[in-house]
């Protein structure tokens, strides 16, 4: 994939290309849902959808559980003279 995006990066610009890049991956791709590859303009070069491999790329790590943590706080209430 990247040999084929090489010739349409611009040279002056390639961060923002990157992250419209990453926009549409988040817009389109949906690792939650169904992808969007009929709205997708990077569907002629995607190797997901060219492999049919869209349902498990992108992939989706499973979310950790959250550790709770208990705490105690003091406060000291001091008149000074």
């Amino acid at each position: 994939m990247e040999k084929d995006l090489q010739p349409i990066i611009p040279k002056e610009c390639p961060g923002t290309y990157n992250q419209a890049l990453m926009e549409i991956g988040a817009l389109v791709c949906l690792p939650t849902k169904e992808p969007h590859c009929n709205e997708c303009p990077m569907e002629n070069i995607c190797l997901s959808h060219k492999k049919n491999l869209t349902d498990v790329i992108p992939y989706k790590a499973p979310k950790k559980q959250r550790k709770i943590e208990k705490k105690r706080y003091y406060l000291l209430n001091m008149k000074i003279k």
